[in-house]
Protein backbone atom coordinates (compact mmCIF):
# COMPACT_ATOMS: atom_id res chain seq x y z
CA UNK A 1 0.00 0.00 0.00
CA UNK A 2 1.36 3.55 -0.74
CA UNK A 3 1.65 5.94 2.16
CA UNK A 4 0.19 8.71 -0.30
CA UNK A 5 -3.63 7.62 0.33
CA UNK A 6 -7.13 9.41 0.30
CA UNK A 7 -9.17 9.07 3.85
CA UNK A 8 -12.77 10.30 4.64
CA UNK A 9 -13.54 13.30 6.89
CA UNK A 10 -16.41 12.50 8.95
CA UNK A 11 -17.59 16.00 10.81
CA UNK A 12 -20.35 16.28 13.97
CA UNK A 13 -21.86 19.24 12.57
CA UNK A 14 -22.32 17.73 8.63
CA UNK A 15 -21.74 14.05 8.81
CA UNK A 16 -24.11 13.52 5.34
CA UNK A 17 -21.27 15.79 3.16
CA UNK A 18 -17.57 13.69 4.12
CA UNK A 19 -14.93 15.79 3.19
CA UNK A 20 -11.68 13.90 1.95
CA UNK A 21 -7.99 14.40 3.37
CA UNK A 22 -4.85 13.47 1.22
CA UNK A 23 -2.47 11.62 4.06
CA UNK A 24 0.96 12.16 2.29
CA UNK A 25 3.14 10.49 4.79
CA UNK A 26 2.83 8.74 8.30
CA UNK A 27 0.53 10.89 10.60
CA UNK A 28 -0.37 11.02 14.30
CA UNK A 29 -3.67 11.64 14.83
CA UNK A 30 -3.12 14.65 16.95
CA UNK A 31 -1.29 15.88 13.70
CA UNK A 32 -4.52 15.30 11.49
CA UNK A 33 -6.41 17.44 14.26
CA UNK A 34 -3.70 20.08 13.47
CA UNK A 35 -4.12 19.84 10.01
CA UNK A 36 -7.99 19.95 10.17
CA UNK A 37 -7.83 23.05 12.72
CA UNK A 38 -6.17 24.63 10.74
CA UNK A 39 -8.03 24.13 7.43
CA UNK A 40 -11.66 24.75 9.16
CA UNK A 41 -10.18 27.70 11.24
CA UNK A 42 -11.52 25.93 14.84
CA UNK A 43 -9.67 23.38 16.89
CA UNK A 44 -10.87 20.07 16.68
CA UNK A 45 -10.37 16.14 17.68
CA UNK A 46 -9.94 12.93 15.24
CA UNK A 47 -11.20 10.20 16.89
CA UNK A 48 -10.26 6.30 16.02
CA UNK A 49 -12.85 4.08 14.72
CA UNK A 50 -13.37 0.91 16.01
CA UNK A 51 -15.20 -1.05 13.75
CA UNK A 52 -15.34 -4.49 15.71
CA UNK A 53 -16.95 -6.13 17.56
CA UNK A 54 -19.08 -2.94 18.36
CA UNK A 55 -18.69 -0.23 16.18
CA UNK A 56 -17.83 3.26 18.13
CA UNK A 57 -15.18 6.69 17.80
CA UNK A 58 -12.57 6.47 20.80
CA UNK A 59 -10.19 9.48 21.76
CA UNK A 60 -6.88 8.48 20.25
CA UNK A 61 -3.87 7.70 22.64
CA UNK A 62 -0.91 10.12 22.63
CA UNK A 63 1.32 9.71 19.56
CA UNK A 64 -1.16 7.10 17.87
CA UNK A 65 -0.49 6.65 14.45
CA UNK A 66 -3.16 6.24 11.89
CA UNK A 67 -3.39 2.97 10.98
CA UNK A 68 -2.44 2.05 7.10
CA UNK A 69 -6.10 0.51 6.72
CA UNK A 70 -7.85 3.19 8.16
CA UNK A 71 -10.49 4.85 5.20
CA UNK A 72 -12.29 7.43 7.92
CA UNK A 73 -12.44 9.10 10.87
CA UNK A 74 -14.77 11.54 12.83
CA UNK A 75 -14.21 15.10 14.39
CA UNK A 76 -16.00 16.81 16.71
CA UNK A 77 -14.76 20.49 18.31
CA UNK A 78 -12.98 20.59 21.04
CA UNK A 79 -14.46 21.59 24.45
CA UNK A 80 -17.92 21.85 23.17
CA UNK A 81 -19.50 18.97 25.80
CA UNK A 82 -20.56 16.04 22.83
CA UNK A 83 -21.48 12.31 23.64
CA UNK A 84 -21.93 9.74 20.49
CA UNK A 85 -23.83 7.01 19.93
CA UNK A 86 -23.35 4.64 17.05
CA UNK A 87 -26.78 2.88 15.91
CA UNK A 88 -27.31 0.07 13.94
CA UNK A 89 -30.36 0.83 11.67
CA UNK A 90 -30.80 -1.16 8.11
CA UNK A 91 -28.83 1.13 6.42
CA UNK A 92 -25.78 1.13 8.26
CA UNK A 93 -24.10 2.03 11.00
CA UNK A 94 -24.98 5.88 11.93
CA UNK A 95 -23.26 8.34 14.48
CA UNK A 96 -25.56 10.64 16.55
CA UNK A 97 -24.22 13.14 18.17
CA UNK A 98 -26.07 14.75 21.70
CA UNK A 99 -24.47 17.46 23.81
CA UNK A 100 -24.20 17.42 27.36
CA UNK A 101 -26.71 20.10 27.86
CA UNK A 102 -29.16 18.35 26.09
CA UNK A 103 -29.10 14.94 28.52
CA UNK A 104 -27.91 16.62 31.67
CA UNK A 105 -31.25 18.03 32.45
CA UNK A 106 -33.06 14.72 32.39
CA UNK A 107 -33.01 11.69 34.87
CA UNK A 108 -33.64 7.83 34.32
CA UNK A 109 -32.45 4.86 32.33
CA UNK A 110 -30.21 4.62 29.45
CA UNK A 111 -33.11 3.67 27.79
CA UNK A 112 -35.49 6.23 28.91
CA UNK A 113 -32.97 8.57 27.98
CA UNK A 114 -31.88 7.59 24.48
CA UNK A 115 -34.85 6.43 22.85
CA UNK A 116 -36.72 9.84 22.97
CA UNK A 117 -33.82 11.22 20.83
CA UNK A 118 -33.96 8.12 18.30
CA UNK A 119 -37.55 8.32 17.71
CA UNK A 120 -37.26 11.34 15.31
CA UNK A 121 -35.93 9.02 12.97
CA UNK A 122 -38.42 6.20 13.99
CA UNK A 123 -35.98 4.30 14.68
CA UNK A 124 -36.96 1.34 17.74
CA UNK A 125 -34.65 0.23 20.05
CA UNK A 126 -33.74 -3.41 20.25
CA UNK A 127 -30.35 -3.26 22.20
CA UNK A 128 -27.69 -0.79 24.40
CA UNK A 129 -24.58 -2.63 24.28
CA UNK A 130 -21.46 -1.22 25.98
CA UNK A 131 -18.98 -0.55 23.34
CA UNK A 132 -16.19 -2.28 24.97
CA UNK A 133 -17.56 -4.86 26.53
CA UNK A 134 -21.19 -5.81 25.04
CA UNK A 135 -23.01 -6.10 28.34
CA UNK A 136 -26.87 -4.44 28.07
CA UNK A 137 -26.73 -1.40 29.62
CA UNK A 138 -30.22 -0.30 28.50
CA UNK A 139 -31.22 -0.36 32.07
CA UNK A 140 -28.10 1.22 34.04
CA UNK A 141 -29.13 4.68 35.20
CA UNK A 142 -27.73 7.43 33.05
CA UNK A 143 -24.86 9.14 34.15
CA UNK A 144 -23.34 11.68 32.26
CA UNK A 145 -20.04 11.72 34.70
CA UNK A 146 -19.84 7.74 34.74
CA UNK A 147 -20.00 7.71 30.91
CA UNK A 148 -17.00 10.36 30.75
CA UNK A 149 -15.41 7.75 32.70
CA UNK A 150 -15.42 4.87 30.23
CA UNK A 151 -12.64 3.70 27.04
CA UNK A 152 -15.04 4.60 24.58
CA UNK A 153 -16.16 7.84 25.62
CA UNK A 154 -16.82 10.09 23.73
CA UNK A 155 -18.86 7.23 21.73
CA UNK A 156 -20.99 5.93 25.00
CA UNK A 157 -23.07 3.40 23.34
CA UNK A 158 -24.18 0.91 20.61
CA UNK A 159 -27.33 0.98 20.08
CA UNK A 160 -28.88 -1.78 17.63
CA UNK A 161 -32.47 -1.13 15.91
CA UNK A 162 -32.67 -4.16 13.33
CA UNK A 163 -33.30 -7.72 13.99
CA UNK A 164 -32.26 -9.40 10.77
CA UNK A 165 -28.83 -8.45 9.62
CA UNK A 166 -28.25 -7.91 6.35
CA UNK A 167 -26.22 -11.32 4.23
CA UNK A 168 -23.46 -11.03 1.97
CA UNK A 169 -23.46 -10.89 -1.83
CA UNK A 170 -22.73 -13.52 -4.21
CA UNK A 171 -22.64 -12.04 -7.96
CA UNK A 172 -20.98 -8.74 -9.49
CA UNK A 173 -23.09 -6.20 -11.12
CA UNK A 174 -22.64 -7.40 -14.90
CA UNK A 175 -22.27 -3.39 -15.28
CA UNK A 176 -18.62 -3.34 -12.89
CA UNK A 177 -15.48 -2.47 -14.25
CA UNK A 178 -13.27 -4.80 -15.74
CA UNK A 179 -10.99 -4.36 -12.54
CA UNK A 180 -14.01 -5.27 -10.46
CA UNK A 181 -14.61 -8.45 -12.12
CA UNK A 182 -11.13 -9.63 -12.06
CA UNK A 183 -11.07 -9.01 -8.48
CA UNK A 184 -14.15 -11.08 -8.30
CA UNK A 185 -12.56 -14.21 -9.99
CA UNK A 186 -9.59 -13.70 -7.72
CA UNK A 187 -12.14 -13.70 -4.65
CA UNK A 188 -14.01 -17.13 -5.96
CA UNK A 189 -10.62 -18.97 -6.52
CA UNK A 190 -9.87 -17.84 -2.94
CA UNK A 191 -13.02 -19.13 -1.27
CA UNK A 192 -12.60 -22.46 -3.54
CA UNK A 193 -8.78 -22.52 -1.99
CA UNK A 194 -10.20 -21.90 1.47
CA UNK A 195 -12.67 -24.55 1.67
CA UNK A 196 -9.75 -27.12 1.35
CA UNK A 197 -7.52 -25.65 3.57
CA UNK A 198 -6.55 -28.10 6.41
CA UNK A 199 -6.54 -25.34 9.17
CA UNK A 200 -9.16 -22.77 9.87
CA UNK A 201 -11.25 -23.63 6.82
CA UNK A 202 -14.55 -21.57 8.43
CA UNK A 203 -12.72 -18.70 9.17
CA UNK A 204 -11.04 -18.15 5.98
CA UNK A 205 -13.71 -19.35 3.56
CA UNK A 206 -15.97 -16.28 5.43
CA UNK A 207 -12.87 -13.71 5.04
CA UNK A 208 -12.47 -14.84 1.29
CA UNK A 209 -16.81 -14.15 1.30
CA UNK A 210 -16.30 -10.78 2.95
CA UNK A 211 -13.98 -10.11 0.41
CA UNK A 212 -16.15 -11.12 -2.42
CA UNK A 213 -18.65 -8.63 -0.84
CA UNK A 214 -16.48 -5.68 -0.96
CA UNK A 215 -15.40 -6.24 -4.56
CA UNK A 216 -19.49 -6.85 -4.75
CA UNK A 217 -20.51 -3.86 -3.26
CA UNK A 218 -17.76 -1.56 -4.64
CA UNK A 219 -18.96 -2.98 -8.41
CA UNK A 220 -22.29 -0.49 -8.19
CA UNK A 221 -20.07 2.45 -8.14
CA UNK A 222 -17.57 1.90 -10.66
CA UNK A 223 -19.04 1.22 -14.00
CA UNK A 224 -17.42 0.24 -17.09
CA UNK A 225 -16.15 3.75 -17.94
CA UNK A 226 -14.83 7.01 -16.33
CA UNK A 227 -12.80 5.55 -13.25
CA UNK A 228 -11.31 8.29 -11.38
CA UNK A 229 -8.29 8.15 -9.50
CA UNK A 230 -9.94 7.53 -6.31
CA UNK A 231 -11.33 4.78 -7.24
CA UNK A 232 -8.40 3.17 -8.94
CA UNK A 233 -6.95 3.24 -5.43
CA UNK A 234 -9.71 1.53 -4.23
CA UNK A 235 -9.41 -0.99 -6.26
CA UNK A 236 -5.73 -1.62 -5.92
CA UNK A 237 -6.36 -1.55 -2.45
CA UNK A 238 -9.15 -4.47 -2.57
CA UNK A 239 -6.47 -6.06 -4.58
CA UNK A 240 -3.34 -6.32 -2.12
CA UNK A 241 -6.14 -7.59 0.61
CA UNK A 242 -6.98 -10.20 -1.75
CA UNK A 243 -3.24 -10.84 -1.91
CA UNK A 244 -2.88 -10.91 1.75
CA UNK A 245 -5.94 -13.36 2.46
CA UNK A 246 -4.21 -15.42 -0.46
CA UNK A 247 -1.23 -15.47 2.35
CA UNK A 248 -3.59 -16.25 5.45
CA UNK A 249 -5.34 -18.92 3.24
CA UNK A 250 -1.32 -20.55 2.42
CA UNK A 251 -0.36 -20.50 6.26
CA UNK A 252 -0.78 -24.31 7.81
CA UNK A 253 -0.28 -23.42 11.24
CA UNK A 254 -3.34 -22.38 13.67
CA UNK A 255 -1.83 -20.14 16.02
CA UNK A 256 -0.63 -18.24 12.91
CA UNK A 257 -2.96 -18.43 10.66
CA UNK A 258 -5.58 -17.39 13.21
CA UNK A 259 -3.68 -14.03 14.27
CA UNK A 260 -3.96 -12.96 10.36
CA UNK A 261 -7.19 -14.20 9.92
CA UNK A 262 -8.74 -11.73 12.70
CA UNK A 263 -6.43 -8.99 11.16
CA UNK A 264 -7.88 -9.34 8.32
CA UNK A 265 -11.46 -9.50 9.16
CA UNK A 266 -10.63 -6.18 10.97
CA UNK A 267 -9.29 -4.64 8.09
CA UNK A 268 -12.44 -5.99 6.02
CA UNK A 269 -14.86 -4.27 8.39
CA UNK A 270 -13.21 -0.82 8.14
CA UNK A 271 -15.58 1.95 6.26
CA UNK A 272 -16.10 1.25 2.98
CA UNK A 273 -18.91 0.29 0.51
CA UNK A 274 -20.05 -2.95 2.30
CA UNK A 275 -18.25 -3.10 5.05
CA UNK A 276 -21.52 -2.87 7.26
CA UNK A 277 -22.61 -6.12 6.15
CA UNK A 278 -19.05 -8.04 7.21
CA UNK A 279 -19.50 -5.59 10.60
CA UNK A 280 -22.98 -7.51 11.44
CA UNK A 281 -21.56 -10.68 10.42
CA UNK A 282 -19.10 -10.56 13.22
CA UNK A 283 -20.91 -12.88 15.82
CA UNK A 284 -20.93 -15.94 12.91
CA UNK A 285 -16.96 -14.89 12.38
CA UNK A 286 -16.83 -16.03 16.02
CA UNK A 287 -18.83 -18.56 15.72
CA UNK A 288 -16.21 -20.26 13.25
CA UNK A 289 -13.26 -19.26 15.16
CA UNK A 290 -14.74 -21.52 17.85
CA UNK A 291 -15.28 -24.15 15.38
CA UNK A 292 -12.14 -23.94 14.20
CA UNK A 293 -10.55 -23.82 17.30
CA UNK A 294 -11.62 -26.70 18.42
CA UNK A 295 -11.06 -28.56 15.39
CA UNK A 296 -7.27 -27.08 15.50
CA UNK A 297 -7.20 -29.32 19.66
CA UNK A 298 -8.59 -32.63 18.55
CA UNK A 299 -6.12 -32.23 15.69
CA UNK A 300 -2.97 -31.51 18.19
CA UNK A 301 -4.40 -34.23 19.97
CA UNK A 302 -4.49 -37.08 17.87
CA UNK A 303 -1.58 -36.12 15.90
CA UNK A 304 0.07 -36.53 19.20
CA UNK A 305 -1.17 -39.93 19.69
CA UNK A 306 -0.22 -41.61 16.31
CA UNK A 307 2.42 -41.37 14.28
CA UNK A 308 0.42 -40.68 11.20
CA UNK A 309 -1.78 -37.38 10.87
CA UNK A 310 -5.03 -37.36 11.26
CA UNK A 311 -7.41 -35.55 9.11
CA UNK A 312 -9.46 -32.83 10.58
CA UNK A 313 -12.68 -33.32 9.41
CA UNK A 314 -12.86 -30.97 6.52
CA UNK A 315 -16.18 -32.92 5.23
CA UNK A 316 -18.10 -32.18 8.67
CA UNK A 317 -16.74 -28.85 8.85
CA UNK A 318 -17.46 -27.45 5.12
CA UNK A 319 -21.27 -29.01 5.76
CA UNK A 320 -21.13 -26.69 9.72
CA UNK A 321 -20.09 -23.58 7.07
CA UNK A 322 -23.24 -24.51 4.55
CA UNK A 323 -25.61 -24.60 7.38
CA UNK A 324 -24.14 -21.51 9.10
CA UNK A 325 -24.69 -19.49 5.97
Amino acid sequence: MTLERLITIVSHNAPDTPAKFLLMKPMTYQELSEALSTRESSPVTTLVFVPIPYPHYRLPREGELISPWTRSTFTIPLQEGLMLTVVRTLTGDKTKVFKYSELNRSSGTMEEILSPLLRRDTLVIRSIQACSTGSDIRSNIFSIQDLKSINTFPTIAFIDTIDDYPKFLTRISSTASRPIKVLGTFAEKLIEKASISDVAPLQKIHIARGAFHLIASAAGAKQTTGLNEEQLADILELEGLLSDIEECIGLDQYDAAKDAIERLFYQLCEDRPGAFEVRCSYDKFVEFKYIDGGAASQFALKAHELEEPPSMGLSQLFECAIIIY
